[in-house]
């Protein structure tokens, strides 16, 4: 097993741990099957394997309304594994012609905001050597209440706790796949967490108070993004911290409000900007 593991990132390694319990499987033999998937679908960055999300997607609207929040939940259920497998794949360092590939495909799409604020990020970490975690901590005061609104993976979250344990994170996502494998790898690592679970009887959660709030490349898969605006915003303290990209999208399956104009323009009515994708409430 200890072999088996040095062929592994710690992302990877937390997953299979994971797997072999959820199955009851040994190790071992998740570890097989895991290899075999990621050799065969190139590290989950295979052409025909992104292709084919975007392809289910399309057949999931047949059977459910994308513009009914509730219907949204389960079509995510239904995606839970391939995503899944698509966020474990961030955990792999990125050849420069793949951050040339992701650039033009905004190009390609007429996303021009994203593709300059994606240009922007990239050349700001380069120069800069600061992570979206090393931006977020030197704003922060401890001790922390940090939301991940539409948590997924939680990578950055998870991140900000490793490094400041005195942060307490509100994991806040759909019972789902992933949400279990976050909840899992929360627990494992001993990091501070609750977590707030959205379903059909309960679309716009309640928030608890709290001075960060993580909301990354989510409002454009809601179909009321400014309801979960105004729960993030009467939930946070002023001063706190608001992080995400709340540019314009181009229009999918999943992308249910891709027009974020009004939702900046209460961004800019209660924060001021920071840093790059980063907005400290002011009123």
């Amino acid at each position: 097993m200890e072999i088996m593991k040095q062929n592994l990132n710690p992302l990877e390694t937390d997953f299979l741990e994971f797997l072999a319990e959820r199955t009851g499987w040994p190790f071992e033999k998740a570890a097989t099957r895991f290899f075999k998937l990621r050799n065969d679908l190139n590290y989950f960055k295979k052409k025909q394997f992104i292709q084919s999300d975007g392809i289910i997607q399309q057949i999931c609207t047949l059977f459910y309304d994308n513009m009914n929040q509730g219907d949204l939940l389960e079509i995510y259920r239904f995606l839970a594994p391939i995503h899944l497998l698509v966020f474990l794949s961030y955990s792999y360092p990125k050849k420069i012609s793949e951050r040339f590939r992701d650039a033009w495909r905004l190009l390609q799409k007429k996303e021009y905001s994203q593709f300059i604020g994606y240009l922007r990020r990239y050349f700001t970490q380069k120069i800069k050597k600061e992570s979206p975690t090393d931006t977020i901590l030197k704003h922060t005061s401890a001790p922390s209440v940090l939301v991940d609104y539409g948590c997924g993976m939680a990578h950055l979250s998870f991140e900000i706790a490793k490094r400041n344990p005195s942060v307490h994170v509100i994991l806040v996502d759909i019972d789902s796949l992933i949400l279990e494998f976050t909840a899992f790898r929360f627990r494992k690592h001993k990091i501070s967490h609750q977590i707030i679970t959205i379903t059909k009887e309960n679309l716009h959660p309640s928030l608890p108070p709290h001075n960060i709030c993580l909301a990354d490349e989510v409002m454009e898969h809601l179909v009321q993004p400014l309801t979960v605006f105004e729960r993030i915003y009467t939930s946070m303290i002023t001063g706190g911290l608001l992080y995400g990209n709340f540019s314009d999208h181009s229009a999918g399956p999943l992308h249910i409000t891709p027009n974020l104009s009004e939702l900046r323009r209460k961004i800019a009515e209660h924060y001021e900007p920071v840093e790059t994708k980063l907005y400290r409430k002011i009123r």
